[in-house]
């Protein structure tokens, strides 16, 4: 008989999860939104961490008898050069710089903030304050 089942065969039925597996429609939007602001976040907040990271390097180079043997005007003058050559000409060294001479060794201390517009009324505020020491 073609449509009996023999007696000894198991027949396979397909059995129905007690739970649904998976994420939910809830849990997939708030993935979506937490993955959405990050990016939104590192669009805005990115630039200005590559602009500082470009500033340190420039400080970290700069000679030892650029920074302890001349007048602090030049040190500026010569900061304010490699802020040109690395395209942030806007940038002005006596804003974000402060010239801290001393017997030992001087310092350079690197402190502004930087905003940006994140949604309506909200803004990010990101404050730098780095400290270089010329010996």
């Amino acid at each position: 008989m073609p449509g009996s089942v023999e007696p000894g065969l198991v027949r396979f039925v397909r059995r129905v999860p007690r739970r649904q597996r998976g994420a939910s429609l809830f849990a997939s939007l708030s993935m979506l939104v937490v993955i959405a602001g990050s990016v939104m976040l590192a669009a805005r907040l990115g630039p200005f961490w590559i602009e500082h990271r470009t500033l340190v390097s420039i400080l970290e180079e700069l000679p030892v008898s650029t920074v302890r043997d001349v007048p602090r005007g030049a040190v500026y003058a010569s900061v304010d050069k490699q802020f040109a050559l690395n395209g942030y000409g806007e940038l002005k060294s006596r804003d974000l710089l402060d010239y801290q001479p001393g017997r030992d060794a001087t310092v350079l201390v690197l402190a502004y903030e930087r905003r940006a517009h994140l949604l309506l009324n909200l803004d990010l505020v990101i404050v730098f304050n780095d400290r270089f020491e010329y010996r």
